[in-house]
């Protein structure tokens, strides 16, 4: 702490905290540890209760967060006044923190934020940004808070420390008297759930639900996707499959990812939001909710919103995982249910489904259903990574009855007008006992290593033919060179000439240059000529001859 922050916070509470001595505050200190300084003398009033907060235990610290973005210690509205020093240099995602910042303030509540503009590196354990005056109005500006000032001290001189090397920049800003949260600001479970990127770069080279997605799909359709995360599959249908698509998506970074693919980028908590109030209606070939139903706390209104939003012969393609995954249910049997970033137990889902359920949903929604796929998992080959080989035998046996033992996802079609009969038939019932089920498994890997052998002769037969055109290119690439060639041959001998017309031209004027000079002296001599004679003319002698030969004359 230099001896210009700690003047900096004095400033602060003589300008905008001195005529509230007398008031009942609250007044939390973020990063509060005592290290070479710290504000608690500031806020030394009777009326006021300071409360040191920092993220590891310290000299002047009364409060502990567990999650420095997620305050569970702070009551939303229970705080006066927060300030904070030489922390936010420190905080590797400081917009999140500003959230919590304006979650826990009282409508009307202050903060003070100081933190250098410049200065040397110094990790505590990190050191990652640096402020100006712009930077700190947008901080504020993200979570919706009144920016009341925001400066640089740049002429930090006269301290006896380092103070002037680190130029504080100071922000004091205050939050609105409505406590409702932008739009752009994510609750902190809506942050847990932004904080892991969804990528599927790679989904067309495995056997992935959206794989199976991409090949239900027609070529030049009209499409709304539903939770695009980064765009990896909006981009597949726009450059792949040339489909007009608009999305709907709730982080608005995983959105700014995603908006270069679609044409339309509507960045709202399916949840809260109306689509048939930003979308047409019966407009859309196909609406995809690819592994989303499962993260909403009111899947079926998406599900009605998405019949009105289809066109008559329109398709509502979707995946879930399967709560009842042989991997989830011996799970349970060990008394366990652990949550993860991505998978069957993905720790933002909010929503399980079975092959029933769903198909229950999508009958409540009058949505038919046209077409279903699996795609199947070993237990040991989910993200839960467990056979239950050593489960009792009679567990193992539930186990492998199961019907939708080997189902990790379902991958359904429904449209809102039934079908005289079904597009495909039904693939995800399975029956049988467990190891017929893992031959039949293998069977369709096997089935599937054809398919893939196939394309792969496809994607060659291509690859020859392209390799053919290349050659073409690469002939009519040498003929332009050898005409450029000829080209610059000719342009050379072009040139040369020009060279060769442009000495004669330099001459030609020096000649005329040299008969102007010579013209120019004839022209002096020739006047001089003429006024002699003309003084001849006029002399008495001159005129005297003249007298004489005129009497000779006659």
């Amino acid at each position: 702490m230099h001896l210009s922050s700690l003047d900096n916070m004095r400033e602060f509470v003589a300008q905008y905290l001195e005529k509230r001595r007398d008031d009942q505050l609250t007044i939390v200190d973020l990063g509060s540890q005592n290290i070479g300084g710290s504000y608690r003398q500031f806020f030394d009033c009777p009326g006021w209760s300071y409360i040191g907060v920092d993220v590891a235990a310290g000299p002047n610290v009364d409060l502990v967060l567990d999650d420095p973005y997620n305050w569970g210690e702070l009551k939303s509205d229970s705080v006066d006044v927060l300030v904070s020093g030489q922390v936010f240099e420190h905080i590797e995602y400081f917009w999140l923190t500003m959230a919590e910042i304006r979650r826990v303030l009282k409508p009307g509540g202050l903060c003070c934020i100081i933190a250098p503009s410049g200065g040397r590196e110094h990790r505590y354990p990190v050191d990652c940004w640096r402020f100006y005056p712009d930077g700190l109005r947008a901080m504020a500006r993200y979570v919706d808070m009144e920016v009341i000032s925001a400066v640089t001290n740049w002429n930090a001189e006269g301290y006896a420390d380092d103070s002037a090397v680190w130029a504080d920049s100071v922000l004091v800003a205050r939050k609105p008297e409505g406590t409702s949260m932008p739009e752009a600001v994510a609750t902190s479970q809506e942050r847990e759930t932004a904080a892991h990127i969804y990528s599927g770069d790679n989904f067309l080279s495995d056997d992935t639900a959206l794989a199976r997605i991409a090949a239900l799909v027609t070529a030049d359709s009209r499409v709304l996707e539903l939770g695009p995360a980064t765009g990896y599959f909006t981009r597949h249908l726009s450059e792949q499959l040339r489909c007009r698509v608009d999305c709907v998506e709730l982080c608005p970074d995983m959105a700014c990812r995603a908006e270069k693919f679609c044409d339309t980028m509507l960045v709202a908590d399916l949840d809260v939001i109306r689509l048939e109030e930003h979308f047409e209606r019966e407009s859309y070939d196909y609406i995809i909710a690819a592994d989303v139903l499962e993260h909403l706390r009111q899947p079926e209104e998406i599900l009605r919103a998405a019949r009105k939003l289809l066109k008559p012969q329109g398709k509502l393609l979707l995946s879930v995982p399967n709560v009842a995954h042989a991997a989830v249910v011996g799970s349970l049997m060990r008394d366990r249910f652990d949550y993860r970033d991505e998978g069957l137990l993905d720790r933002s889902h909010v929503h399980f489904f079975t092959a029933t359920s769903l198909e229950t949903s999508l009958q409540q929604a009058a949505l038919s259903v046209v077409h279903r796929e699996v795609v199947s998992r070993l237990p040991e080959e989910t993200e839960i990574d467990d056979d239950f080989g050593d489960l009792p035998q009679p567990w193992q046996q539930i186990l492998q009855e199961l019907p939708n033992a080997l189902s990790y996802q379902f991958i359904v079609a429904a449209t809102p007008t039934p079908l005289a009969e079904l597009a495909v038939a039904d693939n995800a019932a399975e029956s049988g006992d467990f190891s017929s089920r893992r031959t039949a498994f293998h069977a369709r890997l096997r089935a599937e290593i054809q398919r893939l052998e196939q394309a792969l002769a496809q994607m060659t037969d291509a690859f020859n033919s392209q390799k053919e055109e290349y050659a073409s290119i690469v002939e009519r690439h040498r003929q332009l060179s050898d005409a450029m060639a000829q080209a610059q041959q000719l342009a050379l001998q072009r040139l040369e000439q020009v060279q060769t017309l442009d000495a004669a031209l330099r001459q030609a004027q020096e000649f005329v240059r040299t008969r102007e000079q010579e013209v120019a002296e004839l022209t002096q001599e020739n006047a001089a000529l003429s006024a002699r004679l003309k003084a001849i003319e006029d002399s008495p002698a001159y005129k005297a001859y003249r007298a004489v030969k005129s009497v000779f004359s006659r």
